[in-house]
C-alpha cells in the first residue's frame, strides 16, 4: 500500500496499470479538520487498516475524523456493504424535540452538500429549546452527486433508527457519514 504515501495531499490515489490489478485507496478527511490534523489521522489510521484487514480485497476504516478505504474500483457508485453507528449512551432530556428539529437541520445540510460538487461537505448548527444541535454531512469524492444524496438520505434514515434520542451520534460508510453532537466536534 505504497499508494499512502499520496493521501495527505491528495485525496486518491490509484496503483496498478491493468484493470483488473488496478486498486483505489481514498482517504476522507472531515471536512473541518486543516491539513496537519488529516494526515495524522490518515497516516495512524493506514496500520490500522494494514492490521486488522491483511488479506481482504475490500476494506474500509474509520476513527472519528477520518476514513481510509482501498479496494477495486467504481466508477459512479457505491455499495453500502459497511453502516456503522455511534452513539452515546446519554440521552437528550426531550427526545420528542430532538426529533421534531433534527430533520431540519438534516434537510439544510443535504441541499448544501448537493451544491458542492468538488467537495461534497457541510456542516451547521440549529438552536432550538435551550439547546444547540451541530451536524455534519459528508460524500467522498468518487460517487455523483445523486449518488452521495442517496448515501446521505440512508445515513440520516440509519441515524433515525439506531440512534433516537441520543445526544451524540454517526453513521459511517464507505461514501459519506453524518454526525451530530450537541457540543461543538469541530474543536
Amino acid at each position: 500500500m505504497a499508494a499512502h504515501k499520496k493521501l495527505p495531499g491528495s485525496n486518491y490515489a490509484s496503483v496498478g496499470d491493468k484493470p483488473d490489478q488496478k486498486v483505489i485507496v481514498l482517504a476522507l478527511c472531515a471536512g473541518y479538520l486543516k491539513l496537519n490534523d488529516c494526515a495524522s489521522c490518515v497516516n495512524s489510521t493506514i496500520p490500522l487498516l494494514l492490521q486488522k484487514c491483511p488479506n481482504q480485497k475490500v476494506a474500509v476504516a474509520w476513527r472519528v475524523k477520518c476514513m481510509v478505504r482501498y479496494g477495486m474500483p467504481v466508477i459512479n457508485d457505491y455499495d453500502v456493504w459497511f453502516v456503522a453507528h455511534e452513539a452515546s449512551a446519554v440521552k437528550v432530556k426531550d427526545v420528542a424535540l430532538l426529533e421534531k428539529n433534527r430533520p431540519s437541520l438534516e434537510r439544510m445540510l443535504l441541499l448544501e452538500v448537493e451544491r458542492k460538487t468538488q467537495q461534497p461537505y457541510a456542516y451547521n448548527a440549529l438552536a432550538y429549546g435551550s439547546q444547540t444541535l451541530h451536524m455534519v454531512m459528508q460524500c467522498t469524492p468518487d460517487i455523483s452527486p445523486s449518488l452521495c444524496k442517496e448515501c446521505l438520505v440512508k445515513a440520516s434514515g440509519e441515524i433515525k433508527s439506531c440512534c433516537s434520542g441520543a445526544t451524540a451520534a454517526a453513521v459511517l460508510t464507505p461514501n459519506c457519514y453524518m454526525r451530530y453532537a450537541h457540543t461543538d466536534f469541530r474543536i
